[in-house]
């Protein structure tokens, strides 16, 4: 759910619903939902400590501001 220092509490994180995604390429490229024309989207990375840990990679879709995550990935990188 989230460790002590999340932005994020848990109780709210408990509330979302997970979902399965469409597709993934790679092993690593997790597809929610496919890019749609006219939408705008942004894209957030946390950056590895080190190379210990993966790059976590998140696409948002912040069409009309409903802020629908619709594609995530989780690299290796030195």
């Amino acid at each position: 759910m989230g460790s002590s220092h999340t932005l994020v509490d848990a109780s709210a994180l408990e509330k979302f619903i997970p979902k399965d995604p469409e597709e993934i390429r790679d092993g690593k490229l997790k597809i929610y939902k496919y890019p749609e024309k006219g939408h705008q989207y942004i894209c957030s990375v946390d950056t590895a400590k080190d190379g210990i840990d993966d790059f976590a990679v998140q696409i948002i879709d912040i069409t009309d501001f409903k802020f629908e995550q619709v594609a995530s990935a989780q690299i290796q990188i030195d």
